[in-house]
């Protein structure tokens, strides 16, 4: 009986422990990680306003063997969707903002385990291109999210760098862009036959003085 009671309230002080403490936690929380890219921020944002390259770098593409995709919206841009079924889950992504070519703001969509939010925002470094790859995510005052919240950078964080790696190879891996060489300023055709002429008449029209106007030479009558 002492036993049942002892393990009684010790259920009752876990509970309260993790109810008095989650009372605390913050409901938002963020996971980010960067890289540096070889390639301008045109070029890297190219491969993510839409999400036909996704899985050539998605950290997660191996995770399920079953997984189907499916594709709605436009190709690009706000309203692209992805979406994706497996026997790990379902959910989808969508691009619900941009800012060419310096932010991408994507819709996370979890089914049941919520709904999150991920950012890319690409800034220049020198040559090449500073990318952020944000996830954000709100508990919303849920007790076991605001627990899973303090987890969340330990379980993602390394799917995001191996994810950034990925994109890198891909995009060095490409050719780059090389900008067409400057207009040459076409030269000045000489000018001929009646132009030509009337032009060296003007020329000379202009360096000549005018002649003095001849005296008289004859005398009053008288």
């Amino acid at each position: 009986m002492r036993l049942l009671k002892g393990l009684f309230f010790l259920i009752v002080f876990l509970v309260a422990v993790f109810a008095g403490v989650g009372w605390f936690l913050p409901d938002r929380v963020e996971v980010e990680r960067d890289i540096v890219i070889d390639r301008p921020p045109a070029e890297v944002f190219a491969l993510l306003d839409g999400f036909g390259r996704f899985n050539e770098w998605s950290p997660w593409r191996d995770y399920d063997a079953t997984a189907t995709y499916e594709y709605a919206g436009p190709a690009r841009g706000v309203g692209a969707i992805m979406r994706w079924r497996g026997d790990a889950g379902e959910g989808s992504q969508e691009i619900v903002a941009m800012e060419p070519p310096n932010s991408i703001t994507v819709k996370l969509d979890f089914g049941t385990d919520g709904v999150a939010t991920s950012h890319y925002l690409l800034r220049p470094a020198g040559a090449g291109t500073r990318l952020v790859w944000r996830f954000e995510f709100d508990a919303e005052g849920h007790l076991v999210s605001r627990w899973f919240n303090l987890l969340l950078d330990r379980m993602i964080g390394p799917d995001y760098e191996r994810g950034l790696a990925d994109l890198k190879v891909l995009a060095e891996s490409q050719p780059a862009e090389v900008a067409p060489p400057p207009a040459e300023e076409a030269p000045q055709e000489p000018m001929e036959g009646e132009a030509a002429e009337a032009g060296e008449e003007a020329a000379a029209g202009d360096g000549a003085e005018e002649a003095p106007a001849e005296a008289s030479t004859e005398g009053d009558a008288g």
